[in-house]
């Protein structure tokens, strides 16, 4: 967070994390997959933070983050957003057909990339702050994506 050249480094990588992600949507489209996996992979983005919330430790200063953690912790929030998300990724993967290899491939680079997110937030910053949950966000989002784009190029 002291780089004197951040400006330039946020503009350079949102410019490649805009640019891959519409080149991954575009070559899914173009496979003949659709864009329903936009869904699948929105939805396991979105769960990351969550799962990287329930893993992290609180932040040191007070924050919305901090708020988001604190109340991730509660075992019975933990088991229903366990529950929720075994039912809609089951009504997603019935509901368009997924292909198995593809959807434990979304799953599996997910939670190797929000621990990995965890693990350096942990050992640069000693917790997670609402911008690295966001980043995981983005992170699993972008990876997922090309992941998808490539399975389909080669036909896994």
């Amino acid at each position: 967070m002291k780089e004197p050249y951040r400006g330039a480094i946020a503009i350079a990588s949102t410019t490649l994390l805009i640019l891959v992600t519409y080149v991954s949507v575009m070559h899914i489209a173009l496979q003949g997959q659709g864009l329903s996996y936009l869904v699948l992979i929105t939805v396991l983005s979105s769960e990351s933070m969550y799962f990287l919330a329930v893993l992290s430790r609180e932040p040191d200063y007070h924050g919305l983050g901090r708020l988001f953690i604190s109340k991730s912790k509660n075992k019975v929030n933990i088991a229903s957003n366990l529950l929720l998300l075994y039912i809609i990724s089951t009504c997603i993967y019935f509901m368009f057909n997924y292909k198995i290899t593809y959807t434990v491939i979304i799953f599996l680079s997910t939670i190797l990339c929000t621990l990995y997110v965890l693990r350096k937030a942990h050992k640069v910053l000693g917790y997670v702050t609402g911008d690295v949950m966001g980043f995981c966000f983005e992170l699993n989002k972008t990876l997922n994506l090309s992941i998808i784009a490539i399975a389909c190029s080669i036909g896994i």
